[in-house]
């Protein structure tokens, strides 16, 4: 923690009164996530992402399970996502953009992985922060009060979180991978998320699959168990299972 205030003060050149107020927000809220670690240990978990195969789903028949949504998967709730246990954002443009309609009563906490703390009125926010080599490189960070490792998409910010949650059996939806021009996500996008995705997520397609790939390795050794539960794209390097029979009820 004292090389994160050092850090707060040098890079970003923030003051030091502030930084020290800074450095109390961020021993409360490591304090908050080290409560959390294995908390779940043995469950089974599904993480949402946004992609438009999710409209294919009956998402009510999640209501039982433990759930993570990222970005703006608040707005699943046009397509029957009622509530997620979890979310998780680490776009600071989105975030800059939309977070005048962040609903944060749809999760029971939300965590953002980003460099800095973001301000924002929740008492259910979490911070997970990132300044170490990307998941290609090997690496997964199985105590999330450490820095995260990144991977180009917030669906290995998700994975981390919930490996240190104790989640062993993990289910990925709506993550396809499969960023033709103008594909969006299932509740819509802004012109500003087309943008990113089509000068961005195409470019980065093929690190955010690789990045799974280390993940799903590592997780493996460790007895965690990873499949792919959407109805449609490309995320077949993990095991593809039918979301109506795993999911019915």
């Amino acid at each position: 923690m004292l090389k994160f205030l050092c850090y707060l003060i040098k890079r970003h050149k923030i003051a030091p009164e502030n930084a020290l107020e800074r450095f109390a927000d961020a021993l409360q809220n490591e304090a908050a996530i080290k409560a959390l670690h294995n908390a779940y240990a043995g469950k089974r978990c599904v993480l949402i992402g946004g992609a438009p195969s999710l409209s294919q789903l009956d998402l009510s028949l999640l209501k039982n399970e433990y759930t993570f949504t990222v970005g703006r998967g608040y707005r699943l709730k046009e397509k029957g996502l009622k509530h997620s246990t979890f979310h998780v954002l680490s776009d600071v443009q989105g975030f800059t953009e939309f977070q005048n309609e962040i609903d944060w009563t749809f999760s029971d906490m939300t965590f953002f992985a980003s460099c800095l703390p973001i301000k924002a009125s929740s008492n259910r926010l979490r911070f997970c922060y990132y300044r170490r080599p990307l998941m290609t490189d090997g690496f997964f960070q199985t105590d999330v009060t450490q820095p995260l490792y990144r991977g180009h998409t917030v669906m290995v910010y998700a994975l981390q979180i919930a490996y240190f949650l104790g989640f062993r059996d993990i289910y990925f939806i709506g993550v396809d991978l499969d960023f033709k021009r103008g594909a969006g996500h299932a509740y819509g996008s802004s012109a500003g998320e087309q943008y990113r995705q089509q000068t961005l997520s195409v470019r980065q397609q093929a690190k955010m699959r690789r990045a799974l790939v280390c993940a799903a390795r590592f997780l493996k050794r460790r007895g965690c168990r990873l499949y792919n539960a959407s109805p449609a794209g490309c995320l077949d390097c993990i095991e593809r299972v039918s979301f109506s029979e795993v999911f019915h009820g």
